[in-house]
């Protein structure tokens, strides 16, 4: 994760702050929101979690706009985020219905594969997320599964628990 926080001296007509995430410096998305104060002489301090940051170099800027529509962007920061997860993040785990599928490079094709702890094929395929694919599991009964990726050559396994 990636704490970003940021102090404001004034603030003049202070809607929200627009979080907003790049891998490459240029094309950005808003990851988040947190609301302004509106209009203050006091010292502000704000702060948001970026849970899900892609593993080697993120850009982070903030869009503070006002009340009436007008903005403005903030310098552009950048932080470095070593993953330990061996180029594969699947969360939450434990999990109750769903899992989530991160992989740190975007496969040309990937194959995914669910068995069951003693090794029985389960029959689901994930859908495409924003930030991945999602893996519906709400059907399942609890228990203990792995989860296999076969991409760029590779192949990864995860254990999931579904509680």
């Amino acid at each position: 994760m990636v704490e970003l926080a940021w102090t404001t001296a004034t603030e003049l007509n202070n809607d929200f702050f627009q979080i907003e995430h790049s891998r490459d410096g240029i094309q950005f998305d808003a990851v988040g929101k947190v609301k302004g104060v509106g209009t203050t002489t006091e010292t502000i301090n704000y702060n948001f979690m970026h849970r899900q940051p892609a593993s080697g170099t993120n850009y982070y800027r903030l869009k503070q706009v006002d009340f009436d529509g007008a903005y403005e962007y903030s310098d552009i920061i950048s932080v470095e985020v070593y993953s330990r997860t061996n180029g594969i993040r699947v969360y939450p785990n434990p999990t109750v219905d769903r899992v989530f599928i991160q992989v740190d490079k975007q496969p040309k094709d990937i194959q995914f594969a669910l068995t069951t702890i003693l090794g029985q094929k389960v029959d689901v395929q994930p859908a495409t997320g924003d930030f991945g694919w999602e893996l519906d599991l709400a059907r399942l009964p609890k228990g203990i599964y792995v989860l296999q990726l076969d991409y760029d050559g590779k192949s990864l396994t995860k254990r999931i628990v579904k509680e």
